[in-house]
């Protein structure tokens, strides 16, 4: 449902739409749509859509019988731009509308400056539903270390990623997103290790139950249709990124007070049983978990900023070692696979992946190194004749 400024009713672009794309990521504070539109009404100029224009789709989840009622998911949009526009026929355009949520317009027209105080989730959690109307599924705000500070002027996403910087649960970074069906999301990477596994797929090539049934559709759901990875695996980046060792230099500028702190690796918030380097490997003697001088931090700290509260560096101290280990350990295998169409998958999500070896003969034809669990990180969701949905899938272990 298209709804142009000046008119009372909404249209329906439902026979102009040609197909449409529902995007999400873990690092992305809103879905995005791309709606492809064949328009042999002239809809922009009928009705002077201006680029700003809401959108409202409405999705309808047929039951596998009758016994069940229709489930349906409904999300309101506003346009961001019209894209791609080409017109090479007389009385036909092609063009799509980049879609967002209303919330990043409210973003683009405010501006921050005022005082904080609080945990930086606290703070970051207040700030979603004061400034930007969000009104999110789940948030984590049990991040320590009490802040405080004032907002230099800047725009609440701007404010927000800034205090993300230095968030942190046990050692673990936040992340804060968007999905379709669930809304926005405050997790930190514990949360997302700890929670429920959401499902198993598998690359099996047969199916066990027969077309048409529910056995069938729960099968066809969870059947990995393509798998591959762009950028597999490697540790000659991985070790000068501090995923494995790193050193930390803090100077307390009220009382010149400098420190120095060590990381090694040790996998107290991983996915998988096993850590993801071999101990048994040496470079000069040392193994991966021993180079403390590969990657180096630097904080400042004021411990005489305030008096009940800690300025905004403070929780980085010692913390940002292993949370920016986390953060990059989490590349260690990324894979992208072909799914059929699940709504209730959202990214943030954890999920087992079973990849079989066909030509192994033995009992256990598992590939142990890419089966395992693994976090949603993107998915897109395709909708045409079909609904199929490429995803990002991370893990950190074996």
């Amino acid at each position: 449902m298209l709804y142009p400024h000046g008119i009372d009713e909404a249209l329906s672009i439902y026979s102009i739409v040609a197909d449409f794309q529902i995007s999400e990521s873990i690092y992305s504070p809103t879905i995005e749509c791309i709606i492809s539109v064949i328009d042999g009404v002239s809809l922009l100029d009928k009705f002077n859509i201006l680029g700003d224009e809401r959108v409202q789709i409405i999705l309808a989840k047929k039951p596998l019988d009758d016994s069940s009622e229709e489930e349906t998911f409904e999300i309101d949009l506003r346009i961001a731009e019209i894209i791609n526009y080409t017109n090479n026929s007389p009385g036909q355009q092609f063009y799509q509308f980049h879609c967002v949520r209303p919330h990043m317009y409210i973003n683009q027209s405010k501006l921050l400056q005022r005082p904080f105080s609080g945990t930086a989730a606290q703070i970051i959690s207040k700030i979603l539903k004061s400034d930007l109307d969000v009104q999110f599924g789940q948030v984590n705000i049990s991040s320590k270390n009490t802040i405080r500070g004032i907002f230099p002027a800047i725009k609440p996403l701007e404010a927000i990623y800034w205090l993300l910087r230095n968030t942190y649960d046990d050692g673990t970074p936040y992340f804060i997103y968007d999905t379709f069906t669930k809304g926005m999301q405050l997790k930190s990477y514990k949360d997302m290790i700890n929670q429920t596994t959401y499902e198993t797929y598998n690359n099996s090539q047969f199916y066990q139950n027969k077309p048409g049934t529910e056995e069938y559709y729960g099968e066809k759901r969870r059947r990995i249709l393509k798998i591959s990875s762009d950028n597999y695996m490697g540790k000659l980046a991985e070790t000068a990124s501090g995923n494995f060792a790193a050193t930390l230099h803090t100077i307390d500028i009220s009382n010149k007070e400098y420190k120095r702190f060590s990381f090694a690796y040790n996998g107290k918030n991983k996915l998988n049983t096993n850590r993801p380097y071999s101990r048994d490997v040496k470079i000069r003697n040392r193994s991966y978990d021993q180079i403390f001088d590969n990657k180096n931090y630097y904080v400042s700290l004021n411990s005489s900023a305030f008096d009940n509260y800690s300025n905004y560096h403070e929780p980085n101290k010692t913390t940002i070692m292993e949370s920016e280990a986390t953060l990059h350990n989490m590349d260690f295998i990324v894979h992208n696979l072909n799914i059929s169409g699940d709504l209730e998958l959202c990214v943030g999500s954890k999920i087992e992946v079973v990849i079989v070896n066909s030509n192994e003969d033995r009992e256990d034809r598992s590939d142990k190194l890419n089966s395992g669990l693994y976090i949603v990180t993107d998915i897109v969701n395709r909708f045409g004749k079909s609904h199929e949905q490429s995803i990002v899938i991370k893990k950190d272990s074996i």
